[in-house]
């Protein structure tokens, strides 16, 4: 064979290679956390491996989403209960932005809008955000500076201009001493193309174990702001 007949079929090769493994990021899945539900919740997610809103409850300190833990062991072992794992998009999930919501705050300037109270400490200027409505939560994340003014402006790959309220939201979890969580916003879940969000339930966490039992390392997820103490009262 032509030398140069050797080199094109060589770099036809390496040409094929490159579009496989460029197309096969595209289309990683990655699983980004676990949740416990119903039964009933259960059957409706694994018909087409599509997230609900399943978690109404009377307090959401995060506001309403799907919280998740990022291992399997630890989630509400209820009888009836069944354990899903939820995956995403990777590239989509690193575009994502991400936030932790301390359970107080204390702004660094007397700028700041959000409403302020006194503490039982007997101190003033913290911000309470668990528990709080979703127009507090959205402005603490603002004041973060969650979004870059870039990100304000211009629109995402898929034809969505990025809003704070779609931020992935991360927290303590009350009551468990350095257990994290997350919350996918409802406006995440009900959007498909924001993280092409899968998940699968099983009816044991054994079962969930054999399909994935990594703990998933959200502190490597450049989350903005900082958790707060986990013992804060």
């Amino acid at each position: 064979m032509p030398r140069s007949k050797s080199i094109f079929a060589i770099l036809m090769i390496l040409s094929f290679f490159f579009n496989e493994a460029q197309a096969m990021f595209w289309r990683k899945e990655i699983v980004i956390g676990y949740t416990a539900v119903t039964s009933d919740q259960a059957r409706d997610i694994n018909k087409n491996n599509k997230l609900y809103i399943q978690q109404i409850r009377s307090i959401n300190p995060l506001g309403d989403g799907i919280y998740m833990r990022n291992k399997p062991e630890g989630l509400a072992n209820r009888e009836g209960t069944w354990f899903c794992a939820i995956k995403a998009r990777k590239w989509k999930l690193k575009k994502a932005d991400k936030v932790y919501i301390p359970k107080f705050y204390e702004p660094e300037t007397s700028d700041d809008t959000l409403p302020q109270e006194q503490t039982s400490r007997g101190g003033s200027g913290r911000i309470r955000l668990w528990g709080k409505d979703e127009k507090v939560l959205v402005e603490y994340i603002k004041s973060q500076q969650v979004l870059s003014r870039l990100k304000q402006t211009l629109r995402w790959p898929w034809g969505q201009a990025d809003e704070p309220n779609k931020a992935l939201r991360f927290s303590w979890v009350e009551g468990r001493k350095r257990q994290l969580q997350m919350v996918i916003p409802m406006r995440v879940v009900y959007d498909d193309d924001r993280l092409d969000l899968w998940a699968k339930c099983f009816a044991s966490e054994a079962e969930l174990r054999e399909f994935s039992a990594e703990p998933i390392k959200w502190e490597t997820w450049n989350i903005k702001g900082h958790p707060g103490s986990p013992d804060s009262r």
